[in-house]
């Protein structure tokens, strides 16, 4: 759309209800997947690249109020920094611009209310919501690994360890410590779930 820019969501931003209050003149487009990347927590929703791995997400197209409303909610760019990123769509494939955590060096489990919002987004992109649960679950699958299993609030949006664990060190851990090949056939099967999204995504228009 000219004049304006294609913006990548792939947490509370796919909320059309939130975004309606943040960018009221942002234009919901289509769903998008961003290949060798993948969904994480760090509280809240972060991306990091991984190479056979993919996020699922919406595009808008969003004006540059938009874009600065945007910036001053993810708290860019100390908190997160701007990202051109493909993605693909049922037209092909097009460049973005998404938000990644600036320091990736951790991850928590986000609260409720919080991935209650990114579920409704998910709903109105009609993205899988399995994918989202998966993300979840191997965030707190991770943390257990390393002995951590009790959270408490950390605002609105997270949840952190509790307090028992506060000496706790991350690069103490190395990321092979995380890597889980029994998870490997659901993102074999994810192709298939793309293009049958995709194809009817084509269909309705």
């Amino acid at each position: 759309m000219k004049g304006r820019t294609l913006y990548f969501a792939y947490g509370s931003n796919l909320d059309t209800r939130a975004m309606a209050a943040r960018c009221p003149t942002a234009e919901r487009w289509r769903t998008a997947l961003l290949r060798d990347w993948q969904l994480t927590f760090r509280g809240v929703a972060d991306i990091e690249q991984a190479s056979g791995q993919d996020v699922w997400g919406g595009l808008w197209w969003c004006t540059d109020e938009d874009m600065k409303s945007l910036d001053r909610y993810e708290g860019a760019p100390h908190l997160y920094d701007r990202r051109e990123v493909e993605v693909e769509t049922a037209v092909g494939t097009m460049k973005a611009i998404t938000y990644v955590m600036v320091k990736q060096d951790g991850i928590t489990p986000p609260s409720s209310s919080y991935l209650a919002t990114i579920r409704r987004g998910y709903s109105d992109f009609v993205l899988p919501h399995k994918v989202l649960t998966f993300a979840v679950k191997d965030v707190y699958r991770e943390l257990r690994a390393i002995g951590i299993t009790e959270f408490v609030s950390d605002g609105p949006k997270r949840l952190k360890p509790a307090p028992q664990y506060d000496g706790f060190e991350w690069g103490d851990v190395a990321d092979d410590d995380f890597y889980d090949t029994s998870e490997d056939d659901f993102f074999h099967g994810m192709s298939i779930a793309t293009r049958k999204l995709f194809e009817l995504e084509a269909v309705e228009g």
